[in-house]
């Protein structure tokens, strides 16, 4: 069949987005990681299966590759894809055999001009062949740097709309039965009574008032040496937030080299590691923003923007994403400090 322009395809996609969700979405979806998968590993023969003979890849840059020439560049190191993580991404089928995707994806690239970050919006095809979806046609551009937003960042100090959740002076706007006591420098300090062990008391969190859609909550914490703690959100209950919800690290991991785990300084457990590691020494205060739209994760710590994905792309397969639930700061049974707790709805 002949390749429908994409320019075409950009205009028409609108009307397809109401179609209903076909059976074949979760096998597209399935090749799609494939094919990110070989992108990044510059994996030859992954490469030659992912993509249709007939492919035409055009880059943001402008320039254009057929198969061939996409399949060299990547399998000989002369590109590389470094990280690539899903922002934004739909799939609709405007008919039989054929599949389009588009979004927004956050990129890390290599070349001999050395490495770039790329924020892009992008369309693609997918068309089924012999039986297998294979990758047909892409187009992006980037975005902006002002499209890749204040997300990315701490809000400013009088950043419009947040509430302020502990000001110093009192704890009214929290729940806890844990031993959080406010310091002569308006800090919050924890410090577990004799017996108070390990992460399981969750009614001794710090828990947040109401329920969070879309929100950024932003504040400052402290840690001893090898202290361990955690931002829970998306908690469908203050019952178990490690059932539902998921936690943001929160572990001394200063002056770590390896690559960071889940476990490490804010690693989104059990889904993610964080990009960097942007990790204080203990005994000094670091600053924690973490923000979710939609599916989107953002989280910025000490300045350094080291998360910023689709959740629900990342996140186990068995486990749920719920449009909205509790966030909670959690007591691990060793001393932890807070201080300028603020959250933002929406």
């Amino acid at each position: 069949m002949k390749l429908i322009p994409l320019l075409a395809l950009a205009v028409l996609l609108p009307a397809f987005l109401q179609a209903e969700e076909p059976p074949a979405l979760a096998a597209v979806k399935a090749a799609d990681e494939a094919r990110i998968a070989a992108m990044v590993q510059a994996d030859r023969a992954a490469l030659e299966a992912a993509y249709s003979d007939d492919l035409h890849y055009t880059h943001s840059s402008g320039a254009v590759d057929t198969k061939p020439a996409f399949v060299e560049n990547l399998a000989s190191g002369k590109f590389k894809y470094l990280t690539y993580d899903h922002v934004e991404r739909n799939f609709t089928f405007p008919a039989p055999g054929i599949a389009l995707m588009n979004g927004k994806a956050k990129l890390r690239v290599a070349s001999a001009k050395g490495e770039a970050d790329l924020f892009l919006s992008y369309l693609g095809v997918w068309r089924e062949e012999g039986g297998k979806w294979r990758f047909l046609a892409w187009q992006s551009c980037r975005l902006p740097a002002a499209a890749d937003d204040a997300l990315r960042q701490h809000p400013a100090a009088d950043a419009v709309g947040f509430e302020t959740l502990y000001n110093g002076k009192d704890l009214s706007k929290l729940k806890t039965e844990g031993n959080w006591q406010i310091q002569p420098d308006g800090s919050l300090l924890l410090t577990p009574r004799e017996g108070e062990t390990g992460w399981d008391r969750y009614q001794h969190y710090l828990w947040l008032p109401g329920e969070y859609g879309d929100f950024t909550v932003d504040f400052e914490f402290q840690y001893t040496p090898g202290g361990n703690s955690g931002l829970y959100f998306r908690c469908a209950d203050d019952v178990d937030p490690t059932a539902s919800g998921f936690e943001v690290q929160l572990l001394d991991s200063y002056g770590v080299e390896k690559e960071l785990g889940h476990h490490d300084m804010g690693g989104i457990i059990r889904t993610k590691g964080a990009d960097k590691n942007a990790s204080k020494p203990a005994g000094e205060w670091n600053r924690l923003t973490v923000s979710m739209v939609g599916d989107r994760l953002v989280v910025v710590l000490n300045g350094e923007c080291i998360h910023d994905f689709n959740l629900r792309e990342k996140k186990p397969a068995e486990k749920e994403l719920a449009a909205s639930g509790k966030i909670a700061i959690q007591d691990h049974g060793q001393v932890f400090s807070v201080r300028n707790i603020r959250v933002k709805r929406g």
